[in-house]
């Protein structure tokens, strides 16, 4: 009994160690996923959010444990005729599952 017991500990921690530093989760991967989840996020809003301009996009990613912190940059109210590029950043978190989670605006 004590034997299983240990065993059962002792992968407990491999796979929360494992989990912790996440290294199946690549940069890319988690700038792709925080992108992704942002544009559905916008999806049926007639003049919403997107990346259609200039040094929009993924800006910045950090590996945190369990996961990536990605920050994106991108501008509202991009209609043609009322095209003002009010640039917002914005903090995304890809877990270790990867799952998008998202962070108030900065």
């Amino acid at each position: 009994m004590l034997e299983k017991t240990i065993i059962a500990i002792v992968i407990s921690v491999i796979v929360m160690v494992l989990a912790a530093f996440s290294p199946w989760i690549t940069e890319d991967f988690a700038e792709d996923r925080a992108i992704a989840s942002f544009l559905d996020s916008q999806k049926g809003i007639e003049d919403g959010c997107g990346f259609n301009c200039e040094g929009c996009g993924a800006v910045q990613s950090e590996n945190v444990m369990f996961g990536y912190k990605v920050w994106l940059e991108y501008a509202c109210g991009m209609a043609e005729e009322d095209r003002k590029e009010d640039h917002q950043t914005k903090e995304f978190f890809v877990s270790f599952l990867g799952t998008v989670h998202s962070y108030s605006g900065k």
